[in-house]
């Protein structure tokens, strides 16, 4: 009787230590307004915030440090319930954010601990409007199971603040996951950092987990990151975001199969970067020292880290009043910490050759970057074997601009987002590149830019090899909202899905227009000579010669064609595939094409024609005054297009062919049939507002060329207004042909005294001897820059 006493005595206390451990106690001091908050002084008071509904809107201090162990017993292991998330079992939860405001004072909660399934797991599950700092978590053990799990919030829904807040311990899930938020989104974390083992899947950071439309400044990462794909030692994954003044010495090991792998930020999209590091000599990725966003060698880290994140760029570079000067192979790995300033712009003064520094490249770029006409070579990056994108001579781009640059002799190797200059880039201009060498990647791949949004590609010009498994383009793999103008690309291009000879996917109001394609297009599905998809984009004023292969969905110009407008344009290659194949274009879809032409080869088994392969809806996609040549395609019938023969397609031209088109100013006639076998072609596109009008010079800072008459025979003017930098400097003005080669030297470093010259050119080289017609590049080297223009010759 005594003995079952004892055990009832046992586990009456007992249960009542696990009833008062879950036991709400509100504050004995406060009222929870800003200027008097809630004042929580133990477990129970900090438990009963989570408790009451009631209390996610108000103000709270924390005085004292709380021990938070007992809370590993709490609602059967589940542990501790989030702030700011009732119905913590419900995905998405259902419950409203914390809206108020709490400071830790910088007392600490130590050893909480939560396993429980849900979305917006942490200390807060979801806050909104919300000010969280001074707080620090020691010893921690989160196991999320699940999504967006971090230390101190789960999910940042909005327009919070968190300041000055630490964790320490693990935190475990599936995908979202940080050591102090897992989801970040439109809001800052300020002086915050982490110590902690994150431990999951998918979009993993030391410090956040994905970071989105947020802003990350001087914070930092001491934390050991474990996952698969989009794993970083700061953050696993930044959208449109920035990380400013930060830092992380995490290591990161990869489980599995991994992709998306760095230093400071695993995937990056399209965020801001600036004056933020790791030490890739001291931190490991999955076993190795690699270069990846951030990256900076022991010495110059430990010396940013000495002298308060702060270098002075004077100590590194020479300087000419406007530029900062690399003259060397050791001047441009310095990129690898200036390259993060987009104040800063840089000039070559010299060549280049990279081939001592294998995989080693600038993964972030921002500013100005100056070829001033010379030449890098032999650039090479083979990361096929590993997990990391965004690779090129700049891995990625971010509101930057390269100009009058040669990059030859590369080679560009890896799995996504992969390209010659760049592997993915966002709101970028490059203007004036000439590229050859081999890109080889699995998704995104471009002998220019791999990826890019918000991007202007002009007067580049594209001789690499490309292979690839998806959207791969000899100058772009895929782009958005973007231009294209004035550029061409030779090199072959092959794949499975999306493969162009300029690009393989343009989407987004992408425009394309003055463009060529001439190499050899090979893959699967949407396949095109020019391009491999076209949503939601124009193509204008552009042509491809190339022959393309596939099984479904080729055309000679463009493969898939959605929502889409196409003008003006034609193409000449041969078209081999199973099905919707079309000489111009093989799958069209709620789009417009108007004033085009195909001449090559079709073979399908079916839905294939000599113009459009397949028109999805011929009531909603016009297609007008465009034409298949009969006899060359082999195609009587074409789902849109008019068939007509050699004759009728050649000049004098049939009085029913050709109807509507501009011959004055974007078609030009060829009676010769020395330009383009008698078939009309087009004129050089006419020069931006920027640069004319009204035949006045706009900018007067930026010198402008003029070509008259072009296309031209037997004589042409090229007109140049100089800049008044240009003025008492050397000029330089060439010609090269269609393959690169240069022909002819009009002027060699002539010192220009007046604002304008004018110089005649009868189309021969610089041996007196005419050349045969065709397309040329005149370009025109000054002080300032270095300008291409394309004029065609006519015999």
């Amino acid at each position: 009787m005594k003995r079952l006493f004892l055990i009832l005595t046992v586990l009456t206390i007992c249960a009542g230590i696990s009833l008062n451990s879950q036991t709400a106690i509100p504050p004995s001091e406060g009222d929870g307004t800003e200027s008097n908050p809630y004042q929580i002084a133990s477990l129970a008071n900090l438990y009963w915030i989570s408790e009451d509904i009631g209390n996610w809107d108000k103000s709270f201090i924390q005085t004292v440090d709380i021990n938070a162990s007992e809370t590993i017993d709490w609602f059967d292991g589940n542990g501790w319930k989030p702030i700011g998330v009732p119905f913590y079992d419900e995905i998405p939860y259902s419950g409203p954010p914390f809206t108020g405001s709490y400071d830790g004072q910088d007392f600490v909660i130590d050893s909480l601990f939560i396993s429980r399934s849900g979305d917006g797991i942490g200390l807060f599950g979801a806050t909104e409007g919300s000010v969280i700092q001074n707080v620090g978590l020691t010893n921690v053990f989160f196991d999320g199971y699940l999504w967006n799990t971090g230390g101190i919030v789960g999910v940042h829904a909005s327009n919070s603040l968190m300041n000055n807040c630490y964790v320490t311990g693990q935190i475990t899930g599936k995908s979202i996951i940080g050591g102090i938020i897992g989801h970040n989104s439109d809001s800052t974390v300020n002086s915050c950092y982490s110590e902690v083992e994150v431990i999951g899947e998918s979009d993993l950071g030391g410090l956040i987990g994905h970071n989105e439309l947020a802003s990350v400044v001087q914070s930092y990462s001491e934390s050991l990151v474990r996952g698969s794909m989009g794993i970083g030692g700061l953050v696993g994954r930044s959208t449109f975001s920035s990380i400013i003044d930060s830092y992380s010495t995490s290591n990161v090991e990869v489980q599995g199969y991994g992709s998306s792998i760095g230093g400071l930020i695993g995937y990056n999209d399209a965020s801001i970067v600036n004056n933020s590091y790791y030490d890739y000599e001291a931190v490991l990725l999955n076993g190795e020292h690699v270069i990846t966003i951030g990256a900076l060698d022991n010495e110059t880290f430990t010396a940013w880290l000495g002298n308060n994140l702060s270098l002075d760029i004077a100590d590194y570079f020479s300087f000419d009043g406007e530029d900062y000067l690399i003259g060397s192979e050791q001047d441009f790995w310095k990129l690898l910490l200036f390259g993060q300033f987009p104040a800063n712009s840089f000039k070559l003064t010299s060549n280049l050759d990279l081939s001592g520094r294998d995989n080693i490249f600038i993964p972030y770029f921002t500013g100005i970057f100056l070829g001033n006409g010379h030449t890098i070579i032999n650039f090479n990056a083979d990361f096929s074997e590993t997990n990391y994108s965004s690779i090129g001579l700049f891995g990625s781009t971010y509101e930057a601009e390269v100009r009058n640059l040669n990059l030859t002799g590369f080679s560009v190797k890896g799995k996504g987002d992969i390209g010659g200059l760049t592997g993915s880039s966002y709101d970028s201009s490059f203007h004036n590149i000439q590229l050859s060498g081999i890109v080889e990647g699995s998704f995104n791949a471009g002998g220019l830019a791999g990826s890019g949004k918000l991007i202007h590609i002009k007067d580049c010009e594209s001789n690499v090899s490309i292979s690839g498994i998806g959207k791969a383009g000899g100058l772009a793999g895929v782009t958005y909202f973007s231009e294209i103008e004035n550029s061409y690309s030779i090199g072959s291009v092959s794949g499975s899905n999306w493969i162009g000879g300029l690009a393989g996917m343009i989407d987004g109001q992408t425009i394309v227009h003055n463009c060529i394609s001439k190499g050899v297009v090979q893959g699967s599905s949407a396949v095109g000579g020019l391009i491999g998809e076209s949503g939601l984009s124009s193509v204008v004023r552009s042509f491809s010669e190339g022959n393309v292969e596939g099984d479904d969905t080729v055309g000679g110009l463009i493969g898939y064609l959605s929502e889409s407008y196409v003008s003006d344009s034609y193409s000449t290659g041969d078209v081999d595939a199973t099905s919707y194949a079309g000489g111009l274009v093989g799958f069209v879809f709620y789009s417009d094409i108007a004033n085009c032409y195909s001449l090559g080869n079709v073979t399908g088994d079916s839905a294939s024609g000599g113009l459009i392969g397949y028109n999805y809806d011929f009531l909603d996609s016009v297609i007008s005054n465009s034409y298949w040549n009969t006899e060359t395609s082999a195609q009587s019938y074409s789902e849109g297009g008019e068939g007509r023969t050699t004759e009728e397609m050649t000049y004098p031209y049939a009085a029913n062919t050709y109807a509507g088109w501009n011959f004055s100013e974007i078609w030009q006639a060829d009676p010769g049939y020395d330009c383009n076998s008698g078939y009309p072609f087009l004129t050089e596109m006419p020069l931006s507002t920027e640069e004319e009008e009204e035949g006045n010079i706009v900018d007067v800072t930026k010198t402008a060329v003029y070509l008259y008459p072009n296309p031209f025979n037997p004589e042409t003017t090229i007109f140049l207004a100089l800049a008044e930098k240009d003025i008492n400097r050397p000029v330089t003005v060439t010609v090269y042909n269609i393959k690169g080669q240069r022909v002819a030297v009009i002027l060699e470093d002539e010192i220009v005294r007046e604002n304008e010259l004018k110089l005649a050119w009868r189309g021969s080289n610089d041996q007196g001897k005419e050349l045969s017609s065709g397309i040329y590049f005149v370009r025109i080297e000054t002080n300032s820059n270095t300008i291409s223009r394309k004029i065609t010759l006519l015999k």
